[in-house]
């Protein structure tokens, strides 16, 4: 069954295809922004190259965040638009869960960071119960509040929290160079019905919306 992921909610998308545990293809650090190709485009391209039909696709599973609203959006609609056309599934999955089996951890307790402004962070928290790693509810938490943690770290190294961490802080942080979308077709959970998958589909963000009264009434 060829399987296909891809995220984007960082500074850089990544786009990988498996099949039969096998990758075929493995886009990653891809640009994306102002001025670079269309990540759809890109992975057109791609998979021109690896001589892969798109239709050939069975499933995809998309990263959800927490990160950047518009590239979630972008990988979003690929995977709808693609799927739309075709007979293959789609699922969100939190990015975090990615970088969490990325990071290969060694200890019990993961926590990942992603920018949260203001000298705060977005913290998404795991801790391993058997073989399975079991989300705690994300929240928002000061910087200066993770030294008192008993979490191990994860963060990407162009998220700009990480040089707001303090030495102390980043002896147990692990920093890594990109997602890897590989590792959201690990996520355990699948969507078991259409209200389901429409829900995964909701980008993760775990800050309230501020209302900002008008100043002129």
């Amino acid at each position: 069954m060829m399987k296909a992921a891809i995220d984007s909610s960082s500074k850089t998308a990544s786009f990988v295809i498996w099949d039969d545990d096998e990758i075929i293809l493995d886009m990653s650090e891809a640009e994306i922004g102002r001025g670079s190709v269309p990540l759809f485009q890109q992975i057109l391209d791609a998979l021109d190259v690896s001589s892969t039909a798109i239709n050939d696709i069975e499933s995809w599973s998309i990263g959800m965040g927490p990160g950047s609203f518009t590239g979630i959006r972008v990988a979003a609609s690929i995977a709808l638009g693609i799927c739309a056309g075709n007979d293959a599934t789609y699922r969100g999955v939190p990015s975090a869960y990615a970088l969490l089996l990325q990071s290969q951890p060694e200890a019990d307790k993961i926590a990942i960071l992603n920018d949260g402004r203001k000298d705060e962070v977005l913290l998404s928290a795991y801790h391993k119960d058997g073989d399975a790693w079991i989300a705690n509810e994300a929240c928002v938490e000061k910087i200066s509040n993770l030294v008192e943690s008993d979490y191990h770290f994860v963060i990407l190294k162009t998220d700009p929290s990480l040089e707001k961490l303090s030495a102390e802080i980043l002896q147990r942080t692990t920093i890594l160079d990109y997602l890897d979308a590989r590792y959201l077709i690990d996520y355990p959970v699948w969507p078991e019905n259409d209200a389901e998958r429409e829900k995964s589909f909701e980008p993760i963000y775990v800050r309230p919306a501020v209302h900002i009264a008008p100043i002129f009434k």
